[in-house]
């Protein structure tokens, strides 16, 4: 019985550690700031969201361009999928998109502003000099088409599981 527990938690372990969620890791609270415009200078708070290296809310000198706001937060695409090497990622790069969410006080609309590209493509036109507001939120998304290898891993890491579930089950049985 010892034996047969044994290697069900085992099995177990593998299954949890060959699966791709990812538990986010900021533990800074709602409340924080990141403050990069130095004391003095007029500043404005903008939010970044999604797939970045350090999202957050910044507190940023005034007329703070979607570049220099990407730099600050580390970047579109900071996970590992997109910096990988390869014969793989030469056939689907991934494209970015960047949403500003823009609030209109006074009618009380709301407007987005859509920038797409591709990785190692130059920004599109109006991106590079566009000028963040107070309280704007940027999202930046990242769209990719699996490779190959991914294809890969997953048909591995499922065919793993399956024939580990089937061991368990035929042991439990005997």
């Amino acid at each position: 019985m010892l034996r047969k527990l044994l290697f069900l938690s085992a099995v177990l372990f593998f299954v949890g550690t060959t699966s791709h969620a990812q538990i986010g890791t900021d533990l800074r609270s709602p409340s924080d700031v990141v403050r990069i415009a130095p004391p003095g200078i007029l500043a404005d708070t903008v939010n970044v969201w999604g797939a970045v290296g350090r999202p957050g809310r910044f507190l940023v000198p005034r007329n703070t361009t979607i570049p220099q706001l990407l730099s600050y937060s580390g970047g579109p695409g900071s996970d590992s999928r997109m910096n990988q090497a390869g014969v793989f990622r030469f056939f689907s790069l991934p494209q970015i998109e960047i949403y500003i969410n823009r609030v209109d006080e006074q009618n009380l609309e709301e407007t987005v502003k859509i920038f797409t590209y591709k990785y190692r493509e130059p920004f599109p036109e109006g991106m590079r000099y566009y000028q963040l507001d107070n309280n704007e939120y940027v999202t930046v998304h990242i769209r990719q088409r699996p490779s190959v290898f991914e294809y890969i891993s997953f048909g591995a890491s499922l065919i793993t599981s399956l024939l580990g579930l089937y061991f368990v089950l035929e042991r439990l049985t005997d």
